[in-house]
């Protein structure tokens, strides 16, 4: 069986010249570029292993970057920087802060320790859904 590769144009409606002999190739595939067509008109992406194990590493990154896209990076430990802080009117009312936030079911939980400036201690924890319900706080500061 002897078979012609063509190379199409990408304009719908032009013919190969007709004194080309053309052989169908197997199982009733045409070939378009360098892509295969079944007969039905889908592309036939996974006859070829190199280019089987390519789309499956692409649809793993794909995945992969969605996943850490939808993560929260807001959860970890934040403490307040005084030196690079700037607060509009000074004095800072603050001595220290520290931040704890983390993950909870549907949610997060945050739980804030540290010192006013007259000494005061801050130490107030609250649990907020990412379904946007209120949320309370409790302790002081």
């Amino acid at each position: 069986m002897r078979a012609t590769v063509i190379n199409c144009v990408p304009i719908s409606g032009l013919l190969p010249h007709p004194d080309i002999e053309t052989a169908a190739p197997r199982d009733q595939r045409s070939m378009v570029g360098r892509f295969q067509l079944t007969a039905q008109g889908q592309l036939d992406v996974m006859e070829n292993p190199v280019r089987r194990l390519i789309y499956l590493l692409l649809v793993v990154v794909i995945t992969s970057a969605a996943t850490a896209f939808g993560a929260d990076n807001s959860t970890g430990t934040w403490k307040v920087n005084l030196e690079k802080t700037k607060y509009i009117p000074a004095p800072f009312p603050v001595k220290n802060i520290t931040q704890v936030r983390e993950a909870a079911p549907g949610g997060v939980k945050v739980t804030n320790t540290g010192e006013r400036s007259d000494g005061t201690p801050i130490n107030a924890t609250y649990t907020a859904k990412y379904d946007g319900s209120p949320t309370s706080v409790s302790g002081q500061g």
